[in-house]
């Protein structure tokens, strides 16, 4: 967002994955220093522009987004910890207790995502303002620019839905404070915001729907499940991307459009290879991920804790019993131990074990342990949206059925057979717990729904969480601030000052 061009953080990672998951050598990731590049000798031939596309996935690699702070500030953790999932823990290292009790102020410094969202978005439109630098007979030129256009729009979606209010949180709400929506590289000028929320929506919808009828590749696991085309963006991960943002805007018989396709297309994980999944031995049923393919990668994990056994296990965030009870352990066991392990953490509190995030503490074989690919959207995803679309367009059969598609892969059996608020209750307790601890979907869900109408009662009141301490039987130290009123301007992150600083067209976020 400064007044210079970002010549894009060019430190490369290799897509080129075929068969089991293996390693890049470091040659492969040794390129020019992004201060040696500029236009007069770069942006000339498709490789250039094959580097800087892999350049702006990278964007997606730093911290904020699927980097390793280790300090949960990263997507992977924040919106957990912001919800009713997760619990300080006082024998952790002390990060993230801010936004865990929503005490974060103008001057609060509790995520980099804004700015390397930002960074992310100046390096695609760089690539956008000089793509024509390629004759139309490329074929790498279309699909380029239709994968830097949906770039744009999910950096500026993760900014949107976390800095800004979601059309549907309330009354009025897509007519709130807006974020600044960057199309082209314009330093004369500095960014200001759009005139409300509900435009900057409408312009991340026009470019993923530019992006799907440009030059994405069908792609997909399903097309190719010993290949890499879940590390690039294609049409089935675009199509995924635009029905959670037309259900962030409440449009659902658009989702209903985009999500159909997807769900139609992948299966979701089957539940005997969840553990396989979760060490990245597999990716059956993601749509789009940001690989991590050195055997000493970071470790995304390390916001949760650090350690595998009592003897080294330091955990920052412990899981909430009353999320833990809402598994059941006899008919979803897979599910459940591939999420979640209780363990005694002797090293740092002897006193009794806690429930610890398992997702990202095992990895496949010759890598370190923790080192596993960042899933930012699954068809298990998709097909919750879809199931949500269907009933809130009144549509409870539709609903049912959807929703079965993914208890049939988790459940060895279940009741089902809900109308009404049950049916309702189903779908998003699916939704908590099966992507519970990935891209903070739980906080956002919370924030969405606040002003939804025709849903339960309890999702117009806000966050109220359980008043459990951190220990595993509920007793040791709860969270300070137990509830999140519907009302609070909390929902909404402030912007650093040190970033107002820079773009003083921004200002702050309202309330603050």
């Amino acid at each position: 967002m400064k007044k210079k061009i970002y010549l894009l953080s060019l430190v490369a990672m290799s897509f080129a994955f075929t068969g089991a998951l293996t390693s890049c050598s470091e040659d492969d990731l040794q390129i020019d220093s992004p201060n040696d590049i500029t236009q007069d000798n770069f942006y000339k031939t498709e490789e250039d522009f094959e580097t800087a596309i892999r350049g702006v996935y990278n964007d997606f690699r730093t911290n904020g987004l699927f980097g390793n702070t280790g300090q949960a500030r990263d997507i992977v953790i924040l919106g957990d910890l912001m919800s009713d999932n997760l619990i300080f823990s006082p024998f952790g290292r002390g990060g993230g207790f801010t936004a865990s009790e929503w005490r974060y102020q103008g001057n609060s410094n509790v995520t980099e995502l804004y700015e390397n969202a930002y960074r992310a978005i100046s390096d695609a439109n760089k690539i956008l303002s000089v793509i024509n630098n390629l004759p139309e007979s490329s074929t790498v030129k279309p699909k380029v620019k239709a994968e830097a256009l949906a770039l744009r729009a999910l950096a500026h979606f993760e900014v949107a839905k976390l800095f800004a209010k979601i059309p549907t949180q309330g009354s009025g709400a897509a007519n709130s404070q807006g974020i600044a929506y960057i199309s082209e590289l314009n330093f004369k000028d500095e960014p200001k915001r759009e005139a409300n929320i509900g435009i900057v929506y409408d312009k991340i919808i026009k470019d993923l729907e530019d992006a799907l009828a440009g030059g994405l590749p069908n792609g997909g696991y399903a097309a190719n499940p010993t290949g890499n085309t879940i590390y690039r963006l294609n049409k089935l991960s675009v199509r995924g991307l635009l029905a959670k943002v037309y259900l962030y805007k409440g449009d659902y018989p658009k989702v209903i459009e985009y999500a159909t396709p997807v769900v139609d297309a992948i299966k979701p994980t089957d539940k005997a290879d969840l553990d396989k999944f979760w060490k990245t031995e597999t990716n059956q049923g993601a749509l789009f991920v940001l690989p991590f393919a050195r055997t000493n990668d970071i470790q995304l994990g390390t916001n949760y804790s650090q350690g595998l056994s009592a003897n080294t296990l330091r955990v920052e965030f412990t899981v909430d019993k009353a999320f833990v009870g809402t598994f059941d352990q006899a008919t979803e066991p897979e599910r459940y131990n591939a999420s979640i392990v209780e363990m005694v953490q002797n090293q740092y509190d002897g006193a009794g074990p806690v429930y610890a995030v398992k997702k990202y503490m095992y990895s496949r074989t010759g890598y370190n342990a923790g080192v596993n690919d960042g899933r930012y959207l699954r068809v298990e995803d998709v097909i919750l949206m879809l199931a949500e679309a269907q009933y809130m367009s009144g549509n409870q059969s539709g609903a049912l059925t959807t929703l079965n598609k993914l208890r049939d892969a988790r459940y060895t059996a279940y009741t089902g057979g809900e109308t009404g608020d049950a049916l309702f209750e189903a779908i998003i307790t699916e939704r908590r717990k099966e992507l519970a601890f990935e891209v903070g979907d739980r906080f956002f869900t919370l924030k969405r729904l606040l002003g939804v109408p025709g849903i339960p009662v309890k999702y117009a009141q806000g966050i109220q969480r359980s008043g459990n301490g951190h220990y595993a039987d509920g007793t040791g130290s709860p969270s300070a601030t137990q509830q999140l009123p519907a009302s609070s301007v909390k929902w909404q992150l402030p912007v650093r000052q040190s970033i107002l600083n820079l773009d003083k067209n921004i200002g702050q976020t309202d309330g603050y």
